[in-house]
């Protein structure tokens, strides 16, 4: 059992100071493997030996194993129930309201930001431009993300497709790529094997991988050429921080555009919805 299943097990047993000390764990477990124990103990208000005997309470002959054990989990993907879990126990608390999940996305925000290589982003926004066709993969909640960024890349390029089950054959759609096209993969879970097999064929068709993904998952990171790290911290699993890099990714690529692109791909979206409300208005005086 992980260390997150012990704490389940025991929370509602836990003394006032433990349950500060097991709450803490589960909503920031990358902060706490920088604190000492003592660290840990001056900024939740507990003393360092009610830290110490809370690392024995789960099973653990030091605090320093406890952190390893920690670590070993992180780098492990979350299933759907660990992260319901997990919610359950951080509500058990008092005081906790809708504003905590708001000031967790703010945070999952900030820190995929504050950890981002302004030069990955560059080179992907060069790469969007430059792309002679481009995919973008989403599956089950990715599929949020993944619209977004496809569906306006579209706007702009008239390149895009959407890599998806059920909307196409997304396999007969890049079988003619190369490396002269790039796919953008949203994959936030490693047991998704839709997301891993058509990121292994892209590979093979000799196609641009870039991932926008969970540090924890190595192995989607492996398989990518380059990736984004993001923050989904949240009841299940958040796509906020997504979502918001999306709209950079969009706004950065507009930028780099000539006006004379963004006219015509504005004009051309003018025209479709021009078209259809006239469509609309002629058909109700019909009827």
């Amino acid at each position: 059992m992980d260390i997150y299943g012990k704490i389940k097990d025991v929370f509602s047993d836990l003394s006032k100071g433990n349950q500060k000390i097991a709450v803490y764990i589960l909503k920031h477990r990358e902060d706490l493997l920088m604190l000492t124990a003592r660290e840990l103990s001056k900024k939740i208000g507990v003393s360092e030996a009610t830290t110490i005997r809370f690392a024995r309470t789960l099973g653990y002959a030091t605090y320093k194993e406890m952190l390893k054990a920690i670590k070993k989990d992180s780098m492990q993907s979350s299933s759907v129930m660990t992260i319901f879990d997990e919610m359950l126990v951080k509500h058990e608390m008092p005081g906790e309201n809708y504003l905590d999940t708001v000031n967790q996305d703010i945070e999952n925000i900030n820190r995929t930001f504050r950890n981002l290589d302004g030069n990955v982003l560059d080179d992907l926004v060069d790469r969007i431009i430059a792309a002679r066709n481009i995919g973008v993969i989403g599956f089950r909640g990715e599929l949020t993300p993944a619209v977004f960024l496809s569906h306006f890349l579209n706007e702009l390029f008239s390149n895009t497709k959407l890599l998806y089950p059920n909307t196409g054959d997304s396999y007969d759609q890049i079988k003619s790529w190369d490396d002269k096209d790039l796919i953008i993969s949203f994959a936030f879970w490693e047991n998704s094997n839709y997301t891993k097999t058509i990121m292994q064929y892209a590979k093979s068709r000799g196609c641009y991988l870039v991932a926008i993904t969970r540090e924890q998952s190595k192995e989607i990171c492996s398989m990518a050429d380059t990736y984004i790290p993001v923050e989904t911290k949240g009841a299940f699993i958040s796509y906020t921080a997504s979502v918001t890099l999306v709209n950079v990714i969009l706004a950065l690529v507009t930028k780099k555009l000539p006006a004379d692109a963004l006219y015509k791909a504005f004009k051309d979206t003018d025209e479709i919805f021009s078209y259809f409300n006239n469509a609309v208005a002629e058909s109700s005086l019909v009827d």
